[in-house]
């Protein structure tokens, strides 16, 4: 079955799954399996050990699921929970929580005072989440904001960008996913997509210098530095990583181009080694470390005059914040982009780059110098 169709009734992706595999052990999800999914879906938590046996065994004595997963969710402490809760990107919020994520999601901005109230009591009346999203989704102002082109509904009543949003989500979110991913024994924190695009840009503009300020283990440094090997640009060209605190992985890369910074990027001695390491040129620039509005719209600020014309300003991370991932961080790098923006007219977001693949960490990030 599509995925849309399991998001919509989790019960018939158990069914389809019990369909596809005949039950015998190791090959389906037990009755403990099951009574545990429904605990988190109806209760956000895992069921006592009395209470899984208790369910296990109906189900073990061929109860039928539906009827097993509404009592779960028609119990007490669940609507409870429903009255003054919804759970959005796997957590729970309070209604006005969901309603300002969905604001920030489709809208880019927070809900009007006397505007909230409203979609507050429309879900206190457990009125489905996904119609709320949708209508809010394809609100006049929605569409001139993102464009009616990818608001065409598709799969099962769901459209194009809210199944590539929740699997964006999703693919976030998976903490034993995208963040073990290595590079020749360094763990390297990006998106595939990103890393393909990376290669991309830099085949094509070959900068004379490529800085990123936020290491973690060098991993993005190694891969920066092997395409400027692969490419075939010249030597001399510089890949500089500067962080508050190296760590002892990144003090290990040994690559010739590498040149490692332990300090605060926005430092003004900082600033001032990393453009003596460049001697005056300008290239690529990656920002990756502290993801807070004020840091990042500070290294937009100053990293902005190393990015030679026609090449790129990345500011990492930019998914965070409810846009679509990492729901609840606060204010960060997309606030910055959208402040830095208003302020220099040199760059401008290069949007088609990534929108080829659906998604990107730092999507509306890729910001592209246009002008002296």
């Amino acid at each position: 079955m599509r995925l849309a169709a399991f998001w919509k009734n989790p019960l018939a992706g158990i069914r389809a799954r019990f369909r596809a595999a005949p039950p015998t052990r190791g090959s389906y999800w037990s009755s403990t399996d099951i009574a545990r999914f429904f605990y988190r879906q109806c209760l956000d938590r895992e069921p006592e050990p009395d209470a899984l046996r208790y369910w296990a065994g109906r189900l073990d004595a061929g109860e039928d699921l539906p009827a097993v997963y509404e009592e779960i969710r028609t119990c007490p402490e669940a609507t409870t929970r429903l009255e003054t809760s919804r759970h959005v990107g796997g957590r729970s919020l309070q209604t006005g929580e969901v309603v300002r994520f969905l604001y920030r999601q489709c809208l880019d901005r927070e809900p009007e005072p006397d505007v909230l109230p409203y979609w507050a009591r429309r879900l206190q009346t457990l009125e489905d989440l996904q119609a709320v999203y949708r209508e809010i989704r394809t609100s006049p102002e929605a569409v001139a904001l993102r464009g009616p082109g990818r608001l065409s509904p598709s799969l099962d009543g769901f459209n194009e960008a809210e199944i590539v949003d929740r699997f964006h989500q999703l693919y976030y979110a998976e903490k034993d996913g995208w963040p073990k991913n290595t590079l020749i024994g360094y763990p390297i924190l990006q998106c595939p997509f990103d890393l393909y695009l990376y290669q991309e840009v830099i085949s094509n503009i070959r900068p004379a210098c490529v800085v990123q300020t936020g290491v973690a283990s060098g991993g993005s440094l190694l891969y920066f530095a092997c395409l400027l090997d692969l490419t075939g640009i010249e030597e001399s060209v510089p890949v500089i990583g500067v962080d508050i605190r190296l760590s002892s992985l990144a003090k290990t890369l040994t690559h010739p181009r590498i040149r490692l910074i332990e300090g605060n990027s926005i430092d003004s001695d900082i600033v001032a080694e990393i453009k003596r390491m460049v001697c005056r040129s300008r290239g690529l620039v990656a920002l990756d470390s502290d993801h807070s509005q004020s840091h990042v719209a500070e290294e937009l600020r100053i990293y902005g005059e190393l990015v030679a014309v026609g090449s790129y300003l990345v500011a990492e991370d930019t998914n965070i914040n409810g846009h679509p991932a990492g729901i609840g961080f606060g204010p960060g790098p997309f606030e910055a982009v959208n402040e830095f923006l208003g302020q220099d007219t040199r760059f401008v977001r290069d949007d088609a780059l990534w929108r080829r693949n659906k998604l990107s960490f730092h999507q509306f990030g890729w910001l592209k110098r246009i002008r002296e």
